[in-house]
């Protein structure tokens, strides 16, 4: 097999695999009410579950790096999606809302090591078009759970069966995961051979140019130092605003804004397909505008996405469709933001310090993804979930003042 023809195979089964993460990522905001009323659970209670599954996702993200280096991206990924789809299954079995809490595990540890796993493995092998579109498939996968749900909940409030359609769709996934392990083994030998050549080729042609690398001024370690926490609580915040939005956009606009279960759960889906859609045009145009730029943007337009969606707050008879337009915008403008974060990753840091960090910022996703909307419901629970668009705007716009210092520490050289 041609080294060409096998990285491609290689991507589409990557890009299958992240839709399988996007997944389960999405349906919790839809099937929570319908779990809570089987279990006669509180509307708070939803973040035990994202708690408790974030902090194996963000234990999983810590330690894939020597996960990853024992064991190859290719087995680890297969057994992480193994394990997601029998915890999904487990979801749809369970009897009491305590059995739900030995699933988490397996979703949360599965979860983590498939999404730093593969970022890693792109963001070092594949340019920046590659990664938007690879988180394109997330947002498939994220589109495409919601619906599902959303289908089955419309009948009778079946949401076991959701999540059980969900789970055989993982262990699907599974078996082409395991069929292709040879793949990884084979690409990733191609692309560090081509390395090796590519810079034998610029040695020689650019004599000084690692003499300059090696030889440049030692970074000062302070500004090292507060540019890697900058850039891990990014991850924190950023993460928080896709996911307070996936999981209690559903319960405002049923709970607060009198939306039927139908019409809500499309215009979340809506939400997810928006992100989906523009990611996959971020594609054609961050290898020319750059990946700060998209960051920059994508976060101004999400802002305006916030203060639509707040309209009904200040103008009670707004028509529903402003909640809509809020949705959608917030979506395209999340698109570009972590899919060019994690690329930008291996070019504000050296190598040695973005081997460190890939598996820090990931385990700070988790936990701001999980902590956030935590306490989003538990204060919602108490007041009203109508706070969401003024929290998505607090976090967004955090969000893009910490990218903007760390633009300015990086600016010159990785540190």
């Amino acid at each position: 097999m041609k080294a060409t023809t096998a990285s491609f195979l290689l991507l589409i089964v990557i890009y299958l695999a992240f839709i399988s993460l996007g997944l389960p990522d999405s349906v919790l905001g839809i099937a929570w009410p319908y779990i809570r009323a089987d279990f006669n659970k509180p509307l708070e209670a939803a973040g035990i579950l994202t708690i408790f599954g974030t902090v194996f996702s963000a234990l999983s993200s810590i330690l894939s790096g020597h996960v990853l280096i024992r064991f190859g991206t290719g087995r680890v990924t297969f057994v992480s999606c193994l394990m997601t789809a029998t915890g999904l299954i487990g979801y749809s079995i369970a009897p009491s809302f305590l059995w739900l809490l030995p699933c988490v595990p397996l979703l949360g540890f599965g979860a983590g090591a498939i999404d730093c796993g593969l970022n890693y493995f792109v963001a070092k092998n594949y340019s920046s078009r590659h990664m938007n579109w690879l988180h394109c498939c997330w947002g498939i996968g994220a589109t495409i759970g919601p619906l599902i749900l959303t289908a089955f909940v419309a009948r009778n409030g079946a949401w076991r069966s959701g999540y059980l359609t969900i789970g055989l769709m993982q262990i699907t996934l599974s078996v082409v995961l395991f069929a292709s392990l040879g793949l990884w083994i084979r690409v990733q030998q191609d692309h560090e051979r081509k390395g090796m050549m590519a810079t034998s080729d610029d040695a020689r042609t650019e004599p000084d140019a690692g003499a300059k690398s090696a030889d440049s001024p030692m970074v000062p370690e302070k500004a090292r130092a507060k540019a890697m926490r900058y850039q891990i609580l990014i991850y924190a915040i950023y993460t928080s605003c896709e996911f307070v939005a996936g999981l209690w956009a559903f319960s405002l606009l049923v709970q607060h804004r009198a939306l039927d279960a139908v019409t809500a759960g499309l215009w979340v889906s809506f939400f997810y397909g928006s992100l989906t859609i523009a990611r996959f045009a971020s594609g054609f145009v961050v290898n020319r505008l750059g990946n700060r730029f998209m960051i920059r943007w994508g976060l101004i337009v999400a802002a305006v996405g916030s203060a639509i969606l707040s309209i009904r707050f200040f103008v009670p008879g707004a028509p529903d469709l402003t909640a809509l337009v809020g949705l959608i915008l917030m979506g395209a403008g999340f698109a570009p933001v972590f899919p060019c974060m994690t690329h930008e990753t291996p070019r504000r840091f050296r190598a040695e310090t973005a081997q460190k960090i890939i598996g820090y910022q990931g385990g700070a996703a988790c936990l701001g993804g999980a902590l956030f909307p935590a306490l989003v419901g538990f204060v919602g629970a108490h007041t009203t979930l109508e706070i969401l668009p003024f929290v998505e705007a607090a976090l967004i716009l955090g969000t893009l003042a910490l990218s903007s210092a760390l633009d300015g520490l990086t600016a010159k050289e990785p540190l």
